[in-house]
């Protein structure tokens, strides 16, 4: 069972399975059971967050699963309207480095037109966390 984090930064390289989202052709496509993105795709530029995830997933086997996490941009703009956020935590969850942020819902769509189904979806305030799943 193969097993990689994507990484955004060379710090966060701490062991051979942390892999830099630039440096993706080290591994087989095809070759993980999972593949754990965390908050990365926040931190890819817009314009070449689509192309870095669609090479991310090429590196998935079939069954194999993956894990991504982030900032919901509707989330926060409903907390951003309704008052619910405070400039502080707007910064923390908007910038801070990143790059882009898009909606859960958008990233679930992304998926499961790729044919990755759902598995796990799970909201936490601003943030997400789903889990998808390649069929055969």
């Amino acid at each position: 069972m193969k097993k990689i984090y994507v990484v955004h930064t060379q710090e966060q390289q701490v062991s051979p399975e942390h892999i830099h989202y630039s440096q993706l052709d080290v591994v087989s496509d095809a070759s993980c059971d999972e593949i754990n993105i965390g908050g990365t795709l926040d931190y890819i530029p817009g314009p070449h967050r689509i192309a870095v995830l669609q090479k991310i997933l090429s590196k998935l086997r079939y069954e194999g699963s993956v894990e991504i996490e982030g900032a919901d941009i509707l989330a926060i703009s409903r907390g951003i309207y309704y008052g619910n956020l405070v400039s502080d935590n707007i910064c923390a969850l908007l910038y801070n480095g990143k790059n882009s942020i898009d909606s859960v819902s958008n990233l679930v769509l992304l998926l499961e037109q790729r044919g990755l189904p759902v598995t796990v979806r799970q909201h936490d305030g601003f943030l997400y966390y789903i889990k998808h799943k390649r069929k055969e």
